[in-house]
């Protein structure tokens, strides 16, 4: 029986990446890449420094919302688009609630 890994290639180089960055995402980066390495929650919070409930609680966050738990302030692989679409979102709700006001 094949064990499954945790991340896949593309969150595995993510968190390699990120690995030696301070905390939070340095942290959570060296967590998650000890899970994915077949270590106990236990060894990944001695790896990591972070405690056994913030490796369980990483780990939760991780597979709600994937690579998203790492802070934002840092550099990540989000596309230009995610944030041109997001912007867009945003100016369509305004001008959506400046039309309802006129009426």
């Amino acid at each position: 029986m094949s064990q499954s890994s945790l991340l896949t290639s593309a969150q595995r180089t993510f968190c390699q990446a990120r690995s030696d960055q301070p905390a939070p995402n340095g942290p959570r980066a060296k967590a998650l890449l000890a899970l994915d390495q077949g270590n106990t929650q236990q060894q990944a919070a001695e790896q990591s420094g972070l405690s056994l409930g913030q490796v369980r609680y990483c780990l939760r966050r991780f597979r709600t919302v994937s690579l998203e738990i790492f802070d934002t302030d840092s550099p990540a692989p989000t596309s230009s688009a995610q944030a041109d679409n997001k912007t867009q979102k945003a100016d369509k709700e305004k001008r959506k609630a400046a039309k309802k006001s006129k009426h």
